[in-house]
């Protein structure tokens, strides 16, 4: 593999530990609803099974597909794969690469690698609005749907400096963009 081509593909070992809680929880699912006290215990039954069903067992087969889900980081920018739909992004049409944390309660901590689009990047009206929104909510547009084996500050590290080495001019721009995006902002929060 060549130092301007590198691909990182998702950890099957997260991928094998959330089948088999998917799996368990369509079980459950399925046990609530060959021995129901209620109606409500039905309905919880099928959410149960559906949810964990569709949303578990089969995206983490998805996942496990050879070439399903990778993050190809080359010269130009970066390809992320993911459920084998592909996204393209430029070095020099993102911001800063951050890592944010997510917690109920204080508890079980989900960190993930988040950033912002330039202006150069052309979007649709609605995925623009639907990225000012989260940006509003959460501070930035998008993220990296996977950390791919790495811990989120490895990654965003990574990618941070892949965007220095290939879209070195940028930097200060991005700086100006966020700068003014957070001075325009201030009264907002």
């Amino acid at each position: 593999m060549s130092s301007e081509n590198l691909i990182l593909k998702p950890n099957i070992f997260k991928s094998v530990i959330l089948l088999l809680i998917s799996i368990a929880c369509v079980y459950i699912g399925y046990l609530i609803i060959l021995e129901p006290n209620t109606k409500l215990d039905i309905i919880l039954g099928w959410i149960t099974l559906l949810f964990f069903g569709l949303g578990g067992v089969v995206v983490e087969l998805i996942m496990m597909i050879p070439n399903s889900s990778y993050l190809r980081l080359t010269r130009e920018g970066f390809e992320i794969k993911h459920l084998f739909r592909k996204s393209f992004t430029r070095w020099d049409e993102v911001s800063r690469f951050e890592v944010i944390d997510f917690s109920v309660n204080n508890r079980n901590k989900i960190s993930i690698v988040a950033f912002n689009l330039s202006r150069k990047n052309k979007n649709s009206i609605i995925v623009a609005i639907l990225r000012q929104i989260a940006r509003q909510l959460l501070g930035f547009e998008t993220h990296i749907p996977n950390n791919y084996g790495k811990k989120p500050e490895e990654l965003a590290k990574l990618m941070n400096e892949w965007k220095e080495r290939y879209a070195p001019n940028n930097t200060l721009n991005d700086q100006m963009a966020n700068y003014n995006y957070n001075y325009n902002n201030m009264g907002n929060s």
